[in-house]
């Protein structure tokens, strides 16, 4: 498998999420609490860089005991022995302290590029556009998949689906394109990967292969564009409009980083879904804040801040994980709709960034959240749907998404419900 090098400093990523994100925590940015070095040039020596992370883990490291003693020394001395060579790379050293944060066997562990970090965390906080093509990608053992898209982005547009193989990218096989670079993530998630769309307006030309073979290949070509999440957060609320009248409105929550994304919903409910019968919420992917969640939540909760009093029905995936499996909880504690999906990743840990000598930035998890659901312990665990709805296998999906339309059909059913006066069920 190939060994993608570290995006370069000033380069603008676009295309894959660093997975988990901060879920604990104050409501303040995570900049704010564990400021970047500053100050003199970064080292990229990948000896200096694994010691560097060594430190930073059994310094920072939520479970002291497992950080502390014999078997992480040994681990580290085995990291720091693998980089000690002649040309040993940086992509040598984020290695190997992946496999050094994969033994302690905990989630939202990682190292992100410093502008992939700029990118999906800090200008996501702020709700900035970042250039972007729109499309998440992973690599899988069959090659590199569009893991996700963003609904209005240029490769949405252009009628690319989850799914779809990348083959090529401006000609060159995508494994071995200088645009597809290291986009971090946890180290027990395949590795995801980011576009470098350059500034906006960059193109480019994509090879894509819809169903294995020759015969299910396409091409598009796109330009980047200046996206936030919370843009297409806003961008994804459509109405379904059924053949007996019945109206059933879909938003999705691609994180809870920022709380543009209730502004997001506000806008829906008083706009596009005025007049429909029933909402269902997306939770599908990464986490955010818990004062973000908690503003959603309210919305939807019996109260002065409750802005949507009909059926609703929400989404969950293996990849809804960290704040959006707070929320799910929260969900079937305050009894507000029925969860349609998979059971969410088990990845509740409260997490931070922290820099690392080469501008790096380790994702580690910092306290365990469990007080944000009255002491039940989901990492590890998660929540299991109400209704059970496996997704089909990513490679070659062709954009289907039983999920989806489970969900949809059963916020139908409750608005039918409603629409006759009967009891509409928790």
């Amino acid at each position: 498998m190939r060994r993608f090098a570290p995006i370069s400093p000033g380069v603008a990523p676009v295309v894959a999420l660093v997975v988990g994100l901060v879920l604990g925590g104050a409501a303040r940015p995570v900049a704010a609490q564990e400021p970047v070095r500053a100050g003199g040039p970064r080292i990229t020596d990948p000896v200096a860089v694994v010691k560097d992370a060594g430190r930073t883990i059994q310094e920072r490291f939520y479970d002291r005991d497992r950080v502390t003693g014999a078997a992480f020394d040994a681990a580290l001395a085995a990291a720091v022995s693998s980089v000690r060579r002649d040309g040993a790379t940086l992509a040598d050293a984020h290695a190997a302290v992946r496999d050094l944060l994969a033994g302690l066997d905990a989630s939202h562990s990682g190292i992100v590029p410093g502008p992939v970090y700029e990118r999906d965390v800090l200008n996501e906080l702020y709700a900035r556009p970042s250039p972007r093509l729109g499309a998440e990608l992973v690599e899988l053992p069959d090659g590199i998949f569009v893991s996700d898209l963003y609904a209005g982005s240029p490769a949405a547009r252009a009628g690319v689906r989850v799914g779809d193989r990348l083959v090529l990218v401006d000609g060159t096989a995508a494994a071995d394109s200088p645009r597809v670079v290291e986009g971090g993530g946890d180290v027990d998630k395949p590795r995801r990967l980011v576009f470098d769309a350059g500034p906006a307006g960059t193109p480019a030309e994509l090879d894509l292969e819809r169903r294995r073979g020759a015969f299910g290949r396409y091409r598009v070509r796109v330009l980047s564009e200046p996206l936030s999440l919370s843009a297409a957060a806003a961008a994804s609320a459509r109405v379904v409009e059924l053949p007996d009248g019945v109206s059933v409105g879909t938003i999705r929550f691609y994180h809870f980083l920022s709380d543009r994304m209730a502004a997001a919903l506000v806008t829906a409910i008083e706009g596009a879904f005025v007049d429909a019968d029933a909402l269902v919420i997306d939770l599908r992917g990464r986490g955010g804040r818990p004062s973000v969640l908690f503003l959603v939540l309210d919305l939807l909760s019996p109260g002065e801040k409750q802005r949507w009093t009909r059926p609703v029905v929400f989404l969950t995936d293996h990849g809804s994980r960290s704040a959006k499996e707070v929320f799910a909880w929260h969900v079937r504690k305050r009894r507000l709709g029925p969860i349609v999906g998979e059971n969410t990743a088990g990845a509740v840990l409260g997490a931070t960034f922290l820099p690392l000598v080469d501008g790096s930035q380790l994702m580690l998890p910092r306290r365990d959240v469990r007080d944000l659901t009255e002491g039940d312990y989901l990492e590890g665990k998660g929540v299991a749907p109400d209704v059970i709805v496996e997704q089909l296998p990513l490679p070659w999906r062709e954009g289907r998404d039983p999920i989806a339309e489970r969900g949809i059909a059963v916020a139908a059913h409750r608005a039918r419900l409603a629409r006759r006066g009967a009891v509409v069920p928790d």
